[in-house]
């Protein structure tokens, strides 16, 4: 009864975390094309990708674009007109980010990420500054990012994955709580969040929730619109380190 009532109170959530940057709207769940990624690369205009990781191989695709809500995409190959909002996982002008997923890097930073469009649908994308890879773990990408920005779920997630419990573990106790008014996600640990609950009233209970499930799917995407949400911080933090410690 307590794990019906928490995953129906956070379902209150889904108006606090809709957005139209991720995905153009948040994708239906679950993704098979991010489940075979390892993470995603954010690219920058004009974007050079290889058929195989070296500068010595065939140009496989060029993309570029100017900044701007209603970008259009100019590519080497594609006729059609692609828009930046259609195309990348994310798009986010303001912030100069464009997600590709990745599904393979080398040692030397060159990162294969997914291009639909093309016949091969893969292609390598150089290195960025001097050997740096433009790789972003999923891990990494979510401790950047959902944590600085919030979350929405992808549609169709179950309410079960909305579950919080008090430690990173689904046969943990639940966490306590009355009518939720917001999230903000304090740390990421392997496929969980650490988040604090706004609930009703003055608490501020403190619990773990997935990000990625076992099987691989991933539940959520960070909040790049930063729409307006009731969440506030509160005037008394609890000790987040004491409570990672513990666990």
């Amino acid at each position: 009864m307590q794990k019906l009532l928490n995953t129906a109170l956070l379902l209150l959530l889904s108006g606090f975390f809709l957005t139209a940057s991720a995905f153009g709207e948040p994708q239906q769940f679950p993704t098979p094309e991010l489940n075979r990624s390892i993470g995603v690369v954010d690219v920058r205009s004009p974007a050079r990708f290889y058929e195989a990781p070296s500068f010595t191989a065939p140009l496989a695709e060029e993309l570029s674009w100017q900044n701007g809500q209603d970008a259009v995409i100019r590519s080497l190959h594609q006729r059609t007109p692609m828009t930046a909002h259609d195309f990348f996982l994310s798009y986010s002008p303001a912030k100069g980010m464009a997600f590709l997923p990745a599904v393979d890097d080398t040692a030397e930073g060159w990162v294969k990420v997914r291009l639909p469009h093309l016949p091969e649908q893969e292609a390598w994308l150089a290195p960025q500054n001097d050997g740096d890879s433009a790789l972003v773990d999923w891990s990494s990408f979510m401790m950047l990012y959902a944590k600085k920005y919030g979350f929405n779920w992808l549609n169709g997630v179950n309410t079960d994955a909305k579950t919080v419990y008090l430690r990173p573990e689904e046969t943990a106790p639940l966490a306590k709580v009355t009518f939720v008014q917001g999230v903000r996600v304090l740390h990421v640990r392997g496929n969980w969040l650490l988040v604090e609950l706004r609930d009703l009233g003055e608490e501020r209970p403190i619990g773990w929730m997935r990000w990625r499930n076992e099987s691989g799917d991933i539940l959520l995407w960070p909040n790049f619109a930063e729409q307006k949400q009731l969440f506030q911080s509160p005037s008394n933090p609890m000790n987040v380190q004491k409570m990672l410690d513990k666990y």
